[in-house]
């Protein structure tokens, strides 16, 4: 082992700061292409370098290895053992994901099958849709039936009525708060005509 080695070994157990910085410019392109390689993910695999460093960091004063190869072999199996954990994490989540996605069109097969789409329960829907309408103020209704049955978008609203889009998206919030207790029976069947 050279001296400056020798050096930068024993700078890193005393815990300073110049030595441990010459070691992350020295090492952390060797590191970050190991983690890449694994993760799969620059930005990932250097925030795992960079745990890996912290770690070293932390527990500086405790390592037992006496040179270079020791402190690489240190920071390679702590590198390793972070690539280990976040791929494993990873596998957790897509497995939790799956199964979240798997309940959730279990759900959408039961509300699908159940959904009431009779004529009755859309004469139903209008009738409410109608009463509701006419308990909003004049320029909520008007915003809300340009933007949910006009196709009118927030900014051609303002600009027809002559007021500000924070206005307009006001009177839409107000009024979808109105009809969703008014049409809280019929959620489902109603979330394309009014995007509640």
């Amino acid at each position: 082992m050279s001296d400056s080695a020798g050096k930068i070994v024993e700078g890193i157990k005393q815990g300073d700061e110049r030595y441990f910085n010459i070691l992350f410019k020295k090492y952390y392109r060797h590191l970050h292409y190991f983690a890449t390689r694994y993760v799969q993910n620059s930005s990932v695999a250097e925030e795992l370098v960079q745990e890996t460093f912290v770690t070293l960091w932390k527990k500086c004063r405790q390592l037992s290895c006496k040179d270079e190869p020791g402190l690489l072999s240190w920071l390679y199996t702590v590198l390793k053992n972070n690539c280990y954990h976040h791929l494993k994490n990873q596998k957790a989540q897509r497995e939790l994901t799956s199964q979240l996605l798997e309940e959730q069109r279990h759900l959408d097969l039961i509300g699908l099958s159940e959904m009431d789409t009779s004529e009755d329960v859309f004469n139903e829907i209008y009738k409410i849709i109608q009463l509701t309408l006419e308990e909003l103020s004049p320029q909520c209704r008007r915003v809300f039936e340009m933007s949910r049955f006009d196709g009118f978008k927030n900014k051609e609203i303002a600009k027809i009525l002559n007021i500000s889009e924070k206005a307009v998206e006001g009177n839409i919030t107000r009024a979808l708060k109105v009809f969703r207790v008014s049409l809280k029976n019929y959620l489902p069947q109603i979330l394309v005509f009014l995007n509640l």
